[in-house]
C-alpha cells in the first residue's frame, strides 16, 4: 500500500529525530548533548535531501522522461548519492558545526574532522539500515 509506505517514510524518521533531539535536550553529559545534536542535524539534512530527491525524480518521471534507460539514470542516481554522501556532511560540517563550536568550545567531536567523519559514517549506516528495514 503506497500510503503506508509514505507514512512509514515520514513518521518513523520524525519520531527518531524527536527522540534524538530530546536526548540532546535532557542529557546531563555535554558529550552526549553535542553528539545528539550533531547526529540530529545530520539526519535532518539527510532526510530532507532524500525526500527532495525522491520528489524531483517523481517530477522527472511524471514529465514523461523515463530516466531508467541510459545515461540519464546514471546521472539521477549519482546526484542522489552525491547529496547523501557529499552535500549532507559538507553542510553539517561547514554550517552547523561552527555554530555549535561557539556553544561547546571544549568538544572534541566539533574540533576533530576524524571524529566527525566517524560519527557521520555511523549515522549513515543507521540511516541506510532504517531505509532498508522500511522498504522490506
Amino acid at each position: 500500500d503506497p500510503s503506508l509506505k509514505a507514512s512509514k517514510a515520514l513518521v518513523i524518521p520524525l519520531v527518531l529525530l524527536i527522540i534524538i533531539w530530546l536526548i540532546a535536550k535532557l542529557a546531563i553529559s555535554r558529550r552526549v548533548q553535542v553528539f545528539s545534536k550533531i547526529l540530529a542535524w545530520m539526519l535532518v539534512i539527510g532526510f530532507t535531501w532524500a525526500n527532495l530527491y525522491q520528489y524531483l525524480t517523481g517530477l522527472i518521471y511524471a514529465s514523461g522522461i523515463h530516466y531508467e534507460i541510459g545515461i540519464t539514470n546514471d546521472i539521477v542516481v549519482l546526484s542522489g548519492m552525491a547529496g547523501i554522501f557529499l552535500i549532507d556532511p559538507a553542510v553539517t560540517y561547514f554550517v552547523i558545526v561552527p555554530r555549535y563550536r561557539e556553544s561547546y568550545p571544549d568538544s572534541n567531536l566539533l574540533r576533530s574532522k576524524t571524529k566527525f567523519i566517524i560519527t557521520y559514517i555511523i549515522a549513515m549506516i543507521c540511516v541506510m539500515s532504517l531505509a532498508i528495514g522500511l522498504n522490506s
